[in-house]
This record gives C-alpha cells, structure tokens and sequence, in this order.
C-alpha cells in the first residue's frame, strides 16, 4: 500500500523525549537500499552513539520533526547546526510511505522553521544515486556540488516557503 493522500498524515514537533521512538521507527521502515542512500553507507542498525547523536534534539540547535500516521513515525526531519551555526537538514521516510509527499511536507516544515530564525540556507549532503532525495531538493531551489562521492547542496530560505513538486 502506497499513500496517495496524506490528509491523515500529521507533522508535528520532536522533543527529545520523542526523538529516539520515532528514530527507530522509521529506521525499520527503511529498506536496506533507502538506508544506505540516507546514511550514505551500509547501516544495517543503528549503533548507540548514532541513536545519542541523531536523537539528540535541544529545540535550538538540533530540532526535529516527525510525520506519524496511525500513531506511528513514517517520516522524519532534523535540522542540526554545525559548529558554525550553519543547519545541516536530513530526511527520511519509511518505504511503505515514500513518494506520497510526506518528505516534501517535512522538508517544508523544516525549512519554515529555518525562516523563522532568520536562517538564510541549509545545508544537504545527498548520495548521487539518491535521485527521490536530489528531485525533492532540487524542489526547494537546491544548488548541489559533487564533492568526495557525494552532493553537496545548499537550499536557499526565504519567508514563503513553498517546495516544488
């Protein structure tokens, strides 16, 4: 079953009490192939220090997002500043929901956020065969550089955020 309507599909806030279940949740959604171009290698588990880091939301400068439908994570979305303040944003969602616009609407959430605060780009890095991922940027006005086997883009934030199909 693939959704075509994601009405019933809801976004909400990630505190760090939330983090870790829907991290494991949607990490056993993904398929082996959808990992690896997520992690940007093979990750069949998540090691502890993953789950520390990954789940380690602050609401400041590591927030998070997750899309649940029937009570459970389908998606997910962080934006985690680096040392220079600079948010690095990542997205995931299960295979059974992937390609129904449950990644768009994470990645438009996150990036209203990044307004919000006065950010003026986020950083993605993207595996090159990742095309779901590239297209779903590339929506949001995504400039990519190929750089030590993997893309390297920069999404521009404006205050009307809209991301393109």
């Amino acid at each position: 079953m693939v959704l075509t309507n994601t009405a019933d599909v809801a976004i909400s806030m990630v505190n760090r009490d939330m983090a870790r279940q829907a991290l494991y949740e949607v990490f056993q959604g993904m398929s082996p192939t959808a990992r690896y171009m997520r992690y940007l290698s093979a990750t069949p588990r998540l090691s502890p220090n993953m789950v520390s880091v990954l789940s380690d939301v602050d609401g400041s400068r590591h927030v998070a997002w997750q899309a649940t439908r029937g009570g459970r994570a389908v998606g997910l979305v962080r934006l985690h500043e680096d040392q220079d303040g600079i948010p690095e944003l990542a997205v995931e969602v299960v295979d059974h929901h992937s390609g129904c616009g449950i990644g768009k609407q994470l990645v438009s959430t996150a990036l209203w956020h990044a307004a919000e605060r006065g950010t003026s780009s986020v950083r993605v890095l993207v595996h090159p065969e990742n095309t779901s991922a590239i297209r779903l940027f590339r929506g949001t006005g995504a400039r990519f550089v190929f750089r030590a086997g993997l893309l390297e883009g920069t999404i521009p934030v404006t205050t009307s955020v809209t991301v393109a199909a």
